[in-house]
């Protein structure tokens, strides 16, 4: 899936926003034209990623610019899935890298979206499933303080 990774990364929150749904865009694109599936913002979608996750990288290990592509893409459409859903907010994009940029789901949780991906990918089984991870999430945000 994908080609390069991005050269531009963005500058603020809110450009990061909008290249990171432009990004979901994409692979929802990608899902439908190679795996016919309709890839949704939901738990669905969540589901349909991580199985496409595990089949991609059964060696654990990100090599080649189109594998960091993928892992940006289905970064971008994890940390979209819980601005939507969950409403998070970016709070931090200073870091050099995506994986430690950091996004807030209330009532004051961090999250680090592209972080929980690339560790899904180097754990496999042995890490907690990204269905378990937003379902966990969800119940934080919903646990009245």
């Amino acid at each position: 899936l994908g080609g390069a990774v991005s050269d531009t990364l963005p500058r603020s929150v809110l450009e990061a926003r909008i290249q990171f749904t432009l990004l979901s865009r994409e692979l929802g694109l990608v899902y439908r034209t190679f795996r016919n599936i309709e890839l949704r913002a939901d738990l669905s979608g969540i589901e349909h990623m991580q199985a496409y996750l595990f089949e991609r990288f059964t060696n654990r290990r990100v090599e080649t610019p189109e594998a960091a592509r993928d892992v940006q893409l289905h970064g971008a459409f994890l940390s979209e899935i819980l601005s939507r859903k969950l409403a998070a907010e970016w709070v931090d994009i200073s870091a050099d890298q995506l994986g430690h940029w950091e996004m807030m789901v209330a009532p004051g949780t961090r999250v680090w979206p592209f972080g929980r991906v690339s560790r899904l990918i180097a754990k496999g089984h042995k890490e907690r499933d990204l269905v378990s991870y937003f379902l966990e999430l969800q119940a934080k945000r919903l646990r009245p303080q």
